[in-house]
């Protein structure tokens, strides 16, 4: 058997079996059911999920320059894709984007799915109280860790973030603090990728297949690492 054949054999099994595991295994989270579970975070009470950006290599496309660099990450160096991922206590994916070029920014990928996330993170009206929220201007919305490099979501999300270094200044200690306790609960996501790449070589090796086929592997690889938590 070739090895275009085999591959072509092994892309059909997974788009057989994605579009049925991925939505029994990847599902939206309820903060009422969460809270009766035990699964929150453990300093942000008013956190849904935590949000980040995961890059996997890609080979260089064919085509103008022009064409070839909207794939290329400047902070990685190489051509490749990237999915924005939400992860919930105690550590499920529960939401996955289709792929975007390496060039598109974190916070670019955010706000191009601004009203998938003002979805999820909507209160319902049985939604039990906060405890221990920060004041914010979105009362009617959960909250979303996320890193440094979404500056600006704010303005349109209840972002929960790390505050960043005054230029020529200091963080003061109670920032600081803020700043530790947000890393500590956001550590979820980055736990998730790197559980994910460890069950997973076809999800941090260079992707070999063509760029249609990148999506299905994603949520496939995604729902069943979800299945292994």
């Amino acid at each position: 058997m070739g090895v275009s054949t085999l591959g072509k054999m092994v892309h059909h099994v997974i788009q057989t079996i994605e579009p049925v595991l991925y939505p029994q295994l990847v599902q939206r989270v309820k903060m009422n059911t969460q809270i009766q579970e035990g699964n929150t975070f453990s300093n942000y009470l008013h956190a849904l999920y935590a949000t980040d950006v995961k890059f996997q290599p890609a080979y260089r496309p064919t085509g103008r320059f022009t064409e070839q660099k909207v794939y290329f990450s400047a902070k990685h160096k190489l051509y490749g894709f990237k999915i924005e991922c939400s992860v919930a206590p105690p550590g499920v994916a529960v939401d996955v984007s289709d792929h975007a070029a390496g060039s598109r920014s974190d916070i670019t990928m955010m706000l191009d799915r601004l009203s998938i996330h003002r979805q999820m993170l909507k209160k319902e009206d049985d939604s039990v109280p906060e405890l221990g929220g920060e004041p914010s201007q979105f009362p009617q919305m959960w909250g979303v860790l996320v890193d440094k490099g979404y500056q600006g979501a704010g303005r349109v999300l209840r972002t929960i973030q790390p505050r960043k270094q005054p230029r020529g200044g200091t963080l003061d200690h109670e920032d600081i603090a803020r700043n530790k306790a947000i890393s500590a609960d956001r550590v979820l996501v980055e736990n998730f990728f790197g559980r994910m790449c460890l069950l997973w070589k076809a999800t941090y090796a260079t992707f070999k297949w063509n760029e249609n086929r990148f999506d299905s592997v994603a949520r496939l690889c995604t729902a069943l690492t979800n299945y292994h938590v």
